[in-house]
């Protein structure tokens, strides 16, 4: 599914002081002789990977739902990204388990999921 331009703008006016963010810390990293990299734990759309990528760290994106891996894996390789994000079909949890996830609300802003033990979906702690 693409995003229409209006989702996009609204996501840039309610996250702009992350973005803003994440680029001065990028950079003062560069300046340093650091390679910055960028976790993005709950990826969703991959949208905080992407942007980090292009601003030149290493992107480990975090995505417990297939559909939105398929999503995010697409955005990577239409632009030509495949260097500079990895990402991970998982959860991360304060504990190493199996868990499956039921949506409580699913939205085009991202959405709130409840893990239960026992699926197929592995976490890292």
């Amino acid at each position: 599914k693409v995003t229409d331009r209006g989702s996009l703008m609204a996501h840039w006016d309610r996250e702009k002081e992350l973005y803003v963010l994440m680029r001065a810390s990028i950079a003062k990293q560069e300046r340093s002789g650091v390679s910055p990299v960028v976790i993005d734990a709950g990826a969703n759309h991959g949208t905080y990977s992407l942007y980090a990528a292009k601003l030149g760290a290493t992107a480990l994106a975090i995505e417990p739902q297939k559909v939105m891996v398929g999503n995010i894996m697409f955005s990577i390789e239409a632009n030509k990204l495949e260097q500079k994000v990895r990402i991970y079909n998982n959860a991360v949890l304060d504990t190493f388990t199996g868990v499956h996830l039921r949506d409580e609300h699913v939205g085009n802003d991202g959405g709130v999921a409840k893990a239960f033990p026992g699926g197929n979906i592995q976490t890292l702690t």
